[in-house]
């Protein structure tokens, strides 16, 4: 048998015992306390009073196992003039400000800086860098999450002297220029010419340094490429970055795929960064009526999206149009240093839309008020889940006809009855899911191709069941689209401000389009007078074949006199 080789166990005696005893190969003085290292150092003095500042003079004072990366004057004569700030202007700030910077050079388990060294002059250490978390966030469990708080030593390449150690933060470096001097229980102090920042210098180099983020710069770089571009330089924004499970999700239930090139991924990933840097809701402004609102960067021919960042008791959340996510990390990443930051970058676990996403949402919650209300009809859609679990899917692709409160209550009317009677009957009959069926256009239909020509549609109640007719009539560059069903008519409702007759659903998946008339097919029972079931059918159902031309030309008769405008489409 072979006898196994002791050269492992061999390199890890030789490095455990050189670390033990580098301190005093240098001929360091050892200290009682990592405080009073500081305190019997002259080139220490602007550190002493910025610890002073942190309220740290106690934890350093009696810390143990403890590794410190210690910046000497003229560290911070350094760091002064690149950040243009000076030593006063740093003790100014608040102290948990200050904590933070300092914090990031106190590494969060005890590391002692020889053993890169070691292992770097004997061509063991792995890519020639140790990683290590800092004291800014605590503990082990966040560093993945966390990796603008951990900091890097790097072996240089050859020698075995500090000089051969460099100290990488996430935005500076530091040479060490004194390895591990003993101060205290455990402690090992390193004097480092560079002060290390924590913050990025970019929000394009802070999001891709991300993990979790790699799906939301993935759909930039796809989808909004010259925005990618500008976020190495823009300042003065705040980007709501969605986290890989929330672009996961917006894949699996509205069929967006960020990392494939579309309209639709363009817009999302779009509306998530906006313009300034507001303050988000504090607990005390929770279910405030005002939100801050979030105006998305206008860039080339996009849209504007507005999102709004609200606080309720569960805490911060994000609203658009068709989606809400909650806001997971606030100021999770820092851009720029905390007391000039660059920008804002908060985490989300949803994806803003702006667009509704899907008829449901729309006609349930923006019925709107008056005789063209939607409200009727949507609250005949709630009778049947059926059809509202339908309408419901952001990826039905349908043009869904919503005729108006008028419109049901002036069919149910000229036939000696109410809306709610006709209602009933259907239900009574089984008819009314064929009914509601007849409104359903697939595949969807456009604005525009409903204007260019007539057309024979199909609904999921059967084929050719509506015909629509773009009349040849403008008013005021108002092109009027008639709809026909075998045994009723109507028009495109007229627009009214606030009020737009067709709107798309899903960046034009789908479309609502509000008629002055229900379509109702041959098989459904036209209302019956009375209160009862209905006949099921019986002369409504054997309408000569033109009646709906009668019906047609009457509802184009009542808004001409209405002078509203019979209009619908804008040409």
């Amino acid at each position: 048998m072979a006898t196994p080789s002791l050269r492992p166990a061999l390199v890890l005696v030789l490095v455990t015992f050189a670390g033990g005893m580098v301190g005093r190969c240098y001929g360091q003085q050892p200290y009682s306390s990592i405080m009073a290292l500081i305190n019997n150092r002259t080139d220490l003095t602007t550190l002493k009073a910025a610890i002073t500042r942190a309220n740290l003079t106690s934890f350093l004072s009696t810390a143990t196992n403890t590794t410190a990366l210690l910046p000497n004057d003229a560290a911070f004569a350094a760091f002064f003039a690149s950040t243009n700030v000076t030593a006063a202007d740093l003790l100014a700030l608040d102290a948990d400000v200050v904590a933070d910077l300092l914090k990031y050079h106190i590494l969060g388990v005890r590391t002692q800086i020889v053993t890169a060294l070691q292992l770097g002059s004997l061509n063991l250490l792995p890519g020639n860098n140790m990683s290590i978390y800092t004291m800014l966030y605590g503990n082990s469990s966040k560093e993945s999450t966390y990796p603008w708080a951990r900091v890097t030593i790097a072996y240089n390449g050859s020698g075995s002297t500090a000089a051969s150690l460099t100290v990488l933060g996430t935005s500076s470096s530091a040479k060490v220029l004194e390895i591990d001097i003993s101060a205290g229980s455990g402690n090992a102090v390193s004097i480092i010419d560079g002060v290390l920042t924590y913050w990025y210098t970019s929000v394009q180099t802070a999001l891709s340094a991300h993990a979790d983020l790699t799906s939301f710069v993935t759909g930039l770089k796809t989808n909004a490429a010259s925005l990618w571009t500008q976020l190495a330089a823009q300042t003065n924004i705040t980007v709501f970055a969605p986290i890989n499970a929330a672009v996961g999700t917006a894949k699996t239930k509205f069929d967006v795929d960020l990392a494939v090139m579309s309209d639709a991924a363009a817009s999302i990933v779009n509306c998530h960064v906006a313009k300034g840097m507001r303050e988000l809701p504090t607990p005390a402004q929770a279910n405030s009526p005002t939100a801050p609102q979030f105006d998305s960067l206008l860039l080339g021919n996009r849209t504007l999206c507005t999102i709004n960042a609200n606080r309720n008791s569960s805490g911060l959340y994000l609203d658009s149009l068709g989606n809400s996510a909650n806001i997971v990390n606030v100021k999770f990443i820092p851009v720029g240093a905390p007391w000039s930051p660059l920008a804002r970058i908060h985490t989300v676990d949803g994806v803003a839309l702006d667009t509704f996403s899907s008829v449901w949402q729309y006609i349930s919650a923006y019925a709107g008020p008056g005789s063209t209300s939607r409200q009727l009809w949507a609250s005949w859609l709630s009778t049947d889940s059926s059809i509202s679990g339908q309408l419901s899917d952001p990826k039905l692709a349908a043009a869904v006809l919503v005729p108006t409160e008028s419109g049901v209550n002036s069919l149910a009317t000229s036939k000696g009855t109410t809306a709610a009677n006709w209602l009933s009957q259907l239900t009574a009959n089984g008819k009314k899911k064929t009914l509601f069926e007849n409104h359903i256009v697939i595949p969807t239909i456009t604005p525009a191709q409903l204007r260019s020509t007539n057309r024979t549609l199909n609904t999921y109640a059967g084929s050719a069941k509506i015909t629509t007719m773009a009349a040849n009539i403008t008013i005021t560059n108002t092109v009027i689209v008639q709809f026909a069903a075998e045994q009723t008519a109507g028009l495109l409702a007229p627009a009214s401000p606030g009020f737009d007759p067709s709107v798309e659903i899903m960046f034009g998946r789908a479309y609502i389009y509000t008629i002055t008339a229900p379509m109702v097919p041959s098989e459904v029972p036209l209302p019956a007078s009375g209160s009862g079931g209905g006949n099921g059918g019986g002369a409504a159902t054997t309408a000569r074949p033109c009646a709906w031309l009668v019906l047609l030309l009457a509802a184009l008769a009542a808004v001409l006199a209405a002078g509203g405008g019979p209009a619908v489409l804008r040409a």
